[in-house]
């Protein structure tokens, strides 16, 4: 089950991190995946911010943003796989 991602109003997250968008972008219509790049071994996605922004953002990053919240100050996002 996909789950809009607060600020990426255009882009919906599952909990294992896969990532549609379901905005229509140019010649692109209806959902379509948004492919991960490696940045320091963790996987990092190019997307637009609710203000129009391309950004580059952790997967991990999102995926706490949209079913934990914001991740606390002076705190990083530890995780396991599986």
């Amino acid at each position: 089950m996909f789950f809009l991602i607060p600020g990426y109003d255009d882009y919906q997250i599952n909990e294992a991190g896969d990532i549609v968008c379901t905005a229509d972008h140019h010649q692109y219509t209806g959902r379509r995946s948004v492919q991960h790049g490696l940045r320091h071994n963790m996987a990092y996605v190019q997307i637009v911010n609710d203000e129009g922004k391309r950004r580059g953002v952790a997967v991990r990053s999102l995926v706490l943003l949209t079913f934990r919240g914001e991740k606390p100050a002076g705190t990083r996002i530890v995780h396991k796989d599986g």
